[in-house]
């Protein structure tokens, strides 16, 4: 057993309820953002390798005629394929392991950082490592088999004669697309291309409308969160909070007095603290949890009930709690009297209403209450401040004017901390980065592959005169007109999508409804990270196309 340093004070112990840890809530919330992110990259990832083999079988249609011709089964080319993309699964993992290790540190360091605590240890479970392995190996391999069974199943005379080259689009695309002719030529021309290929076009599309669509939903979310936490910022009206105990000798007012004249502080009031415990029907007892003791008219609280009422100056053995009192006291705590163990006694209580969730469960009592059951003496006191200003380094001055008055006057500090939500606010934007990332690889993917498809063109292009400016603007066109579809798209899908994750995270991180409102940010944001990604992702397949010779391109099988 870990023993304290002599000279530190214990204030109280919450011991939280059996198989729900602290801030377990608040870890369920990020573990969401967590999978969100998983899943969608590990989703974009597939469509990624989909994309590389279809590409890759249709190059080599005319070696697959002749391995059927010397008598290879289909079966057996298809492991082939299968055996290759899990080749590539295998050199990605070995890739993937450092760089998620460093990667889960850095996100471990940073969560318990926002959560004050500590990472003494850090280690890669084996489970983890068990099914990024399953995940590196078996999404390749199962991606590959539909591009691998379509590229084998024709027989070895109709491999040996097929062209690489794809037909153009359908009639019906054609023809929607004509009038661009009548603008820019090149530009027609690289429009028409992006549809010659539908499959990697969906491919590729829905990678991006993934990624689009998580990118403005996570964004859109993320201004609910801020919302709701702003909203416990104006109910929680103050800003600092001390927790202290005065000697018998000490007069409360004394320290009211005191701090109210101290210059920022517009003001102050007492409320007193303890920790109480549930006694079950069947005698066994629950969790604590912490008891404020507050005046039932005070305006440093506007809690607004989720169900029932705030207290009032009539109330006798009366509870408001939060959300995480709610779960600790059990599913009657609504409907019947709680017997409850105070100070050593044991009283009957009834909850008069519920709030939001905080970090720990809390309730709330009046002061005469607190006065009739409590007779600790001195008891433990909560100082609440509120200041002139609201920003962070104003509150820290008052503050540091007011620890520096306890120490001069000798009064003991328990604890002392600001008001500051923000701390808080679940940091998503490295998410939205992430999966925006994957679909422009993809991007980049799809225009190297349509530049390799249409080598021998380019060189036909190339021959009858066309310019290398002309060349790079279709590369780049192809590339402008697949991000706008795919704008198109995740601003139709972020909606319903980003929704549900505000509804997921606002009742597992605060227990209330967020609303979600959709606005122009997000959809701008991505359409500003998509348009450059889009331009960067041209300009590898462009500069590739530019330099090829005629001669080459012309030779190109």
């Amino acid at each position: 057993m870990a023993r304290l340093d002599p000279k530190v004070t214990v204030g109280s112990v919450v011991i939280p309820g059996d198989g729900k840890p602290t801030l377990q809530d608040n870890l369920n919330a990020i573990w969401i953002v967590l999978q969100v992110a998983g899943a969608a990259s590990l989703i974009l990832s597939g469509f990624l390798v989909t994309n590389v083999m279809t590409a890759l079988i249709s190059q080599q249609i005319q070696q697959i005629g002749i391995l059927k011709a010397i008598g290879a089964r289909t079966r057996q080319i298809i492991v082939i394929y299968l055996v290759m993309s899990m080749v590539l699964g295998g050199i990605a993992l070995i890739i993937a392991i450092p760089l998620g290790s460093t990667a889960g540190y850095a996100v471990t360091t940073f969560i318990a950082k926002i959560l004050n605590a500590d990472v003494n240890t850090f280690y890669l479970p084996g489970s983890v490592l068990v099914i990024q392995a399953a995940s590196s190996l078996l999404v390749p391999a199962i991606a590959t088999i539909l591009p691998a069974f379509r590229g084998t199943r024709m027989s070895a005379r109709e491999a040996m004669t097929s062209s690489v080259n794809v037909a153009a689009s359908s009639r019906l695309i054609s023809r929607f697309l004509g009038p661009l002719g009548t603008l820019s030529m090149p530009v027609a021309f690289s429009v028409r291309n992006v549809f010659r290929q539908q499959l990697r076009l969906i491919l590729t599309l829905t990678a991006l409308g993934i990624g689009g669509t998580t990118f403005i939903a996570v964004i859109e979310t993320r201004g609910a969160l801020n919302q709701g936490y702003d909203r416990i910022l104006t109910e929680n009206n103050y800003n600092i909070n001390i927790t202290y105990q005065l000697d018998s000798s000490t007069v409360v007012n004394n320290v009211g007095d005191s701090v109210s004249a101290i210059s920022g502080v517009r003001s102050v009031e007492t409320w007193k603290t303890a920790v109480i415990h549930r006694i079950f029907p069947d005698g066994t007892e629950g969790g604590s949890m912490t008891v404020i003791a507050v005046p039932p008219t005070t305006q440093m609280l506007r809690l607004t009930p989720s169900q029932g009422r705030w207290l009032t100056p009539d109330d006798q053995n009366a509870l408001y709690i939060n959300r995480d009192a709610l779960e600790l006291l059990g599913p009657d705590a609504m409907t019947a009297s709680l017997k409850m163990n105070l100070n050593g006694g044991k009283t009957l209580w009834h909850v008069v209403g519920w709030g939001s969730r905080s970090l720990n469960p809390q309730a709330y009592i009046t002061i005469d209450d607190y006065d009739r059951y409590f007779k600790q003496m001195p008891p433990v006191r909560m100082l609440i401040v509120q200041t002139d200003q609201t920003d962070i380094p104003y509150i820290q001055q008052v503050i540091a004017q007011i620890m520096a008055l306890f120490k001069a006057k000798k009064w003991t500090v328990r604890s002392a901390g600001i008001v500051d939500p923000g701390a808080a606010r679940a940091q998503l934007i490295g998410t939205a980065l992430l999966i925006g990332a994957v679909g422009g690889l993809g991007l980049a993917n799809t225009l190297e592959l349509n530049v390799m498809e249409r080598t021998r063109e380019i060189g036909i292009l190339r021959s009858l005169g066309a310019k290398s400016y002309l060349i790079r603007l279709m590369i780049i066109s192809e590339s402008f007109t697949i991000c706008i579809i795919s704008i198109i798209i995740a601003a139709l899908l972020s909606n319903p999508f980003g929704a549900m994750i505000t509804e997921l995270l606002g009742q597992s991180l605060l227990a209330r409804h967020l609303i979600y409102e959709f606005t122009t940010s997000g959809l701008l944001i991505w359409i500003a990270i998509i348009t450059t990604l889009g331009l960067f992702a041209s300009l590898a397949p462009a500069q590739h196309a530019i330099h090829l010779t005629v001669r080459d391109a012309l030779a190109y099988e």
